[in-house]
């Protein structure tokens, strides 16, 4: 696709842009969906009832066979578990944007050109948002509710995240297959220690046991 994309113009990509893109692709693309999915798996073998939730609706689905893009559809309860995932552990806490005018927010005034910092961490533990914030409850994405700017962990407005789609596509397959077919044990009954560069991760990571589940129902 990128080696085909073509401007306005009918101009294709230099050979720099595309390797470019492509890095972008691995180094963007990479990190937060092994965090997502690490930071899922994590939650999902501490809350054994939401994981059984899920396996029901996989199982109902798949019946052990690989997802395709019409059963990823399907996946309502799936998606949910990572929202909820996203919304708890962000895998990226904070964002940056350049300010492009003098503004006033709230009394404080944001002066052209430089850096405002926010927290999405901050904004997906609000309890203005959210009840029982620290509560992992996928439960909360199966209304409609317009969440905009109080769930954002891809960002939001016209720069949201490009991988968007993408990232959620690949997450769902990658959670289906997991969770139908492994069960995590976790190796330490603490709770993860969150470690946060831009990215959020576990510290140490996440020491498991992956064993192959037993039977298929």
């Amino acid at each position: 696709m990128l080696l085909n994309a073509s401007d306005d113009n009918g101009e294709l990509m230099s050979d720099k842009q595309i390797r470019d893109e492509v890095i972008t692709i691995f180094t963007a693309g990479h990190e937060t969906t092994a965090n997502l999915l690490t930071w899922t798996l994590y939650l999902l073998a501490r809350h054994p009832d939401v994981l059984a939730k899920l396996r029901q609706e996989l199982d109902t689905l798949l019946h052990g066979k690989i997802p395709t893009a019409e059963d990823l559809q399907q996946f309502v309860y799936t998606r949910a578990v990572l929202n909820e995932s996203m919304r708890l552990r962000p895998p990226v806490g904070i964002m940056m944007r350049k300010i492009i005018k003098d503004t006033e927010i709230n009394g404080y005034s944001l002066k052209q050109g430089r850096l405002a910092m926010f927290s999405i961490y901050n904004i997906h533990h609000h309890p203005d948002f959210w009840q029982q914030p620290e509560r992992f409850d996928p439960e909360r994405f199966l209304s409609d509710e317009n969440r905009r700017f109080s769930f954002m962990p891809f960002g939001t407005g016209e720069r949201v995240c490009i991988g968007n789609h993408f990232a959620l596509l690949e997450s769902q397959l990658l959670l289906s297959m997991i969770a139908q077919h492994f069960d995590l044990q976790l190796l330490d009954t603490d709770e993860a220690e969150i470690e946060m560069a831009v990215t959020l991760k576990p510290k140490g990571g996440v020491p498991a046991k992956l064993v192959v589940r037993s039977r298929h129902h």
